[in-house]
């Protein structure tokens, strides 16, 4: 079968896609450099929890095209390119977060959410439950339908407060849930590497070196000013 030449797909389009080349940045620079090391200091006291692992690693192979790909060829034009593996994680992946986030808000206006007032609740817990959570499914799940039972007893109520209505019962409720894990991944892998002052410091130094403008937030900035502070959490 011949190949027609036309030229359908030679026009530069803003939307076309280009691979993001993470292996380019800096944050996949200091975590292929720094996360081996990490990781086994780390485990000299005990394993990390395998979704922390398998964030970071594959994180790693994210959009390299030596770890999987898919050859495209337009059957008019001829024109060929190659679309690497991305990792679809949830952790701290710039490229997959920005497009999980583009597609599902993209889906939910035009798909699922109807033209209605919408109101966000956020669920707040402590660290230690947070913990369990991210290791218990159904601990995560059962939590999650308590704090939305919850919220729907309350709106009832409100509804009929508000509105004099006799009965509540059978009035409908919708929500969306989504569960935020980045923080935790992060904060249990700092937690068990036994990070203190002095590698605060040293961060601090080499950043100054390489002559880096950064913010300093969290529990450590605010012990830096003075002010007591029961968690020890680091944000750069």
């Amino acid at each position: 079968m011949g190949r027609a030449t036309a030229a359908c797909s030679r026009i530069s389009r803003s939307d076309s896609y280009e691979r993001c080349r993470p292996e380019e940045t800096l944050l996949y620079e200091l975590i292929a450099q720094y996360w081996p090391t990490f990781r086994q200091r780390v485990e000299r006291d005990g394993d990390l929890p395998k979704f922390v692992v398998d964030e970071f690693e594959t994180y790693l192979r994210c959009e390299l095209l030596e770890h999987g790909l898919v050859h495209l060829e337009c059957r008019r034009c001829c024109h060929a390119m190659v679309v690497a593996w991305s990792c679809k994680r949830r952790g701290f992946c710039p490229s997959c977060l920005g497009r999980r986030m583009s597609d599902m808000a993209a889906h939910l206006v035009d798909e699922v959410l109807p033209e209605v007032p919408i109101r966000q609740w956020v669920c707040s817990l402590p660290w230690r439950l947070r913990y369990a959570m991210g290791y218990d499914k159904k601990l995560c799940a059962d939590v999650l339908a308590a704090f939305v039972g919850a919220l729907r007893s309350c709106l009832r109520r409100r509804a009929k407060r508000e509105f004099g209505l006799s009965r509540v019962a059978d009035e409908q409720f919708g929500g969306l849930t989504f569960i935020q894990r980045a923080g935790l991944i992060s904060r249990e892998a700092l937690a068990r590497s036994k990070i203190g002052r002095s590698e605060v410091l040293y961060a601090a130094v080499c950043l100054a070196e390489a002559e880096v403008e950064y913010m300093l937030v969290g529990g450590y900035a605010v012990m830096a000013h003075g002010y007591l502070r029961a968690t020890q959490d680091l944000d750069v």
